[in-house]
């Protein structure tokens, strides 16, 4: 394939643009918050986009096509995205970078963790070349906050990568000091571009980041504990530090970024309410992944040990039935492969529960399986890798 490869060549325009709007529509703001976009829209009005970029928007929206036809195209789209990066690799740019995430995440779509890798630990250099979340003063507020998010996707990104991979991390928590995302119905207006915010808010990607750093905290500890064989005590007062963490942040969320009816409402009719849905997944996802060690029955019996074991499985039970909401209501879909990953980890403890829980248990525990085998069903509509982790 060439790099002059155009993407006219491969689809139509109008596809083109059904392709963009599946990906702002389940991609978007989920795993990756890297466009501002009016501005991305306005870019391919304009025909102004990267060539590759947008080749890389249409391979990963691809699956969401209704025809068959469309869907079978993300091979040719995908290779013909990584052609025009591969050519142009050395030039340092935010559009390189973004293009660099997007086919990341195709690899990792793929059950690719080396080329996930590849594609991230790239991103991650290009923008520490570029020192990319500083921008000019003059520079565009649009923009601004564009590179800030794509750095902050980045750092995520290191997090999820580092953990599939057993590759140190790239960015540690404090290596830079910069800005929190600001409230995601402010920044995706329009006129953001020209005026900016007023007296920014933070955003639903705000506190997605402060829980990565939480997450980046357990994987520490897990990795660590490996081949260590902790004594009880030392495993107990670990874990404790860690919870406390997690308790922290959801205390200390505010009002309208707490798990709510209400608040999913509302942030439905902000078009953000997969964003809301996924920034809680991704909360009882981790601590999921902190106390699954308890459900272990060779631990030692202690008032810790059941205490954990229980937060193990009340965890998995509300990610459940978040996903439940998630796959049911329309406006708050969280459809993108990292939940396909997340369900199978909740359902191993509800499966736990099934073999080994008291019968009081048992009900939830067979309901929370069943909804969670529907949503990986419709999962492996989009990514039939899952195929491969689910049996």
């Amino acid at each position: 394939m060439s790099p002059e490869t155009n993407i006219d060549d491969i689809i139509s325009p109008q596809v083109q643009w059904q392709l963009v709007d599946y990906y702002m529509v389940f991609i978007h703001d989920r795993p990756q918050s890297i466009f501002h976009q009016p501005t991305l829209k306005d870019q391919i009005q304009r025909k102004e986009t990267d060539p590759g970029l947008l080749l890389a928007i249409c391979s990963l929206a691809c699956r969401f096509s209704d025809d068959p036809a469309v869907r079978d195209l993300e091979d040719c789209l995908t290779g013909a995205s990584k052609v025009r990066l591969q050519a142009n690799l050395e030039q340092c740019s935010l559009a390189t970078i973004q293009t660099c995430i997007l086919v990341a995440n195709v690899c990792s779509a793929n059950l690719n963790p080396e080329g996930e890798a590849l594609y991230f630990g790239i991103a991650i250099r290009m923008a520490q070349i570029m020192r990319l979340p500083y921008g000019k003063l003059s520079e565009n507020p649009a923009l601004a906050e564009t590179r800030r998010r794509v750095f902050w996707t980045l750092f995520m990104a290191d997090r999820w990568c580092s953990s599939a991979s057993g590759l140190p991390r790239q960015i540690q928590d404090n290596d830079y000091a910069v800005d929190l995302p600001i409230d995601e119905s402010i920044f995706q207006q329009a006129e953001f571009s020209l005026v900016g915010p007023t007296s920014p808010s933070l955003g639903i990607w705000a506190y997605k980041v402060m829980l990565a750093k939480i997450f980046g905290h357990i994987q520490d500890f897990n990795r660590g504990n490996l081949g260590r064989g902790l004594r009880q005590e030392d495993f107990d007062a670990h874990v404790k530090v860690l919870a406390g963490q997690l308790e922290d942040w959801e205390l200390n969320l505010p009002p309208h970024m707490q798990l709510s009816e209400q608040n999913i409402r509302e942030h439905c009719s902000k078009g953000l309410g997969g964003t809301f849905i996924d920034l809680h997944l991704g909360f009882h996802h981790y601590a999921t992944l902190l106390f699954f060690n308890y459900l272990e029955s060779r631990r030692l019996y202690s008032q810790s040990t059941l205490h954990y074991s229980q937060l193990c499985k009340s965890h998995a039970f509300q990610f459940s039935q978040l996903l439940k909401i998630s796959r049911e209501r329309k406006g708050c879909e969280a459809v993108h492969a990292a939940v396909g990953h997340m369900a199978i980890v909740s359902s191993a403890v509800l499966v736990h529960v099934l073999l080994m829980g008291e019968m009081s248990e048992l009900e939830a525990a067979r309901s929370g399986l069943i909804s969670n085998f529907k949503t990986l069903l419709e999962l492996k509509r989009f990514w039939p890798s899952l195929e491969k982790l689910v049996g």
